[in-house]
């Protein structure tokens, strides 16, 4: 049971992935069409393809995240498919 004034897991996950603070990972041209360059770009600049991400998503620094990691993580979105 939830708790009171606080969404459930499943509400804020479904609302994440409609493209609340960043990319839809549901649209049919969202992050999990992009190839690793532009999601790598997304990611660490907030630069989508086709606009600017909302200052509030996080942004990550190559220190903070790899390469490896950022393709382990774009290869586990496509597979949420």
């Amino acid at each position: 049971m939830p708790r009171l004034g606080r969404p459930s897991l499943r509400a804020t996950v479904r609302a994440a992935a409609a493209g609340g603070l960043g990319p839809s990972l549901v649209a049919a041209n969202g992050p999990t069409e992009w190839t690793l360059a532009p999601f790598s770009e997304a990611v660490q600049q907030g630069h989508a393809p086709d606009h600017e991400l909302a200052p509030t998503m996080p942004r990550f620094s190559p220190q903070q995240i790899t390469d490896a990691n950022l393709a382990d993580i774009q290869a586990y979105l496509k597979a949420l498919r």
